[in-house]
């Protein structure tokens, strides 16, 4: 009995560390539009409650948008550093990694892609002066003036030279932390299930000898 608590103990730890890179893997690696890694995983959709099939070739366009200077490594590499960031943190603020829900194609922006936060500020046209005015907002959070409205700039070496403006509501603006956790619920069914069968597996082993297949097997 001690043996199998130990085991049980063991499995939670490894179900626990397996799910969180499960859903660090899933925003930091799958969400790239025009390159896919080579992978047997399926990945989960936050967006559609189902489980798809992502594609397991290569890229077929490295370089999206003509961008002759684009480095898929710079992106990863600015992708991990923002989880790192921001991950775990409740407000969003300028600087941080975002996720969109919605496509504006012609501004470069597609679904279930993840951009830098560059700015947030409020905007308003002042008929007096027949100017724009704007303030800077420290988080998404902020609230806006009367009268002004929310404007974000999002930047992606994939698919931009230059930061492009939107209102978080027109791309659906999601932080990392509510991507990481909608990954995290929809991968506990399947995890659980292979602590099961690791559970079932040690169990067996210890008081048999045998193996799984010969569990199987019914040997």
């Amino acid at each position: 009995q001690h043996k199998n608590k130990i085991s049980v103990i063991n499995a939670a730890k490894m179900l626990q560390s397996t799910l969180f890179l499960f859903a660090v893997l899933h925003f930091a690696i799958f969400s790239h539009q025009h390159r896919r890694i080579a992978t047997a995983f399926v990945a989960p959709s936050s967006r559609y409650g189902r489980f798809r099939q992502r594609k397991n070739s290569l890229s077929v366009d490295d370089k999206p948008n003509g961008r002759e200077d684009y480095d898929p490594r710079d992106d990863l590499g600015r992708q991990l550093r923002g989880l790192k960031s921001s991950g775990l943190k409740k407000l969003i603020e300028p600087g941080d990694m975002v996720l969109c829900t919605r496509e504006i194609p012609s501004l470069g922006v597609y679904a279930n892609r993840s951009y830098e936060l560059q700015s947030i500020y409020a905007q308003t046209f002042q008929e007096a002066t027949q100017t724009v005015e704007k303030k800077s907002l420290r988080s998404l959070n902020d609230e806006v003036p009367r009268g002004y409205d929310r404007y974000v700039t999002l930047f992606s070496p994939a698919y931009h030279e230059d930061p492009v403006v939107v209102t978080p509501e027109e791309v659906g603006l999601i932080s990392v932390r509510t991507e990481l956790k909608s990954s995290f619920l929809l991968a506990v069914p399947g995890f659980f299930w292979v602590v099961v069968a690791f559970t079932f597996c040690n169990t067996y082993h210890e008081r048999t000898g045998g193996s799984f297949i010969d569990a199987f097997l019914g040997r």
